[in-house]
Order: C-alpha cells, then sequence, then structure tokens
C-alpha cells in the first residue's frame, strides 16, 4: 500500500494490498480526498485530486485519476479507468 502523507482518509476505509493513494505533487491540493467507510479492492489507484464520497466501492485494479469527484455509495467496477465524475447512487 502507498499513500501520500498529505490524502485525507475518512473512517472506516478499507483498504487491501497493493493500493495506491497518491496526488501528483506533495501540494495538498492535487492530493485524494476519500470518505468514510469506502472499500478500495486489491491493486487499485487512486492518484490526483479525486473525492470520493461515503460508502463507495472501488473494484480492485480500478484506476481513479484527475479532478473529480465519485458520488456517495457510488460502486467502480474492477479494472474500470475514470477520468470523469460519477454521480451519487442512492
Amino acid at each position: 500500500m502507498a499513500l501520500h502523507p498529505n490524502a485525507v482518509i475518512g473512517n472506516r476505509a478499507t483498504i487491501y494490498h497493493r493500493v495506491t493513494i497518491g496526488g501528483y505533487s506533495h501540494d495538498k491540493m492535487n492530493v485524494p480526498t476519500i470518505g468514510d467507510d469506502v472499500y478500495f479492492g486489491v491493486g487499485s489507484t487512486v492518484l490526483g485530486r479525486v473525492k470520493i464520497g461515503d460508502g463507495t466501492r472501488v473494484g480492485a485494479g480500478a484506476i481513479l485519476v484527475g479532478d473529480i469527484t465519485i458520488g456517495a455509495n457510488a460502486r467502480i467496477g474492477a479494472g474500470a479507468v475514470v477520468d470523469h465524475d460519477i454521480p451519487a447512487r442512492l
């Protein structure tokens, strides 16, 4: 697991092995912000100013990159590459 020192990670996040949560630099503005109860499958990657809502599930090997927002309770499939906003799942 690789975590950027400035990334913000909410409570009760489940982060499996080979997960990368990083930014483009040591700038606090270009790092992920992760909500509560977020699940990261094996080998998933989050890079950049990604905002992940509470209760989101990120499948194994998925890649989230850029200045994007993933809504609360969203489901990101295994192996997906996401470079655009995903709405909340109600």
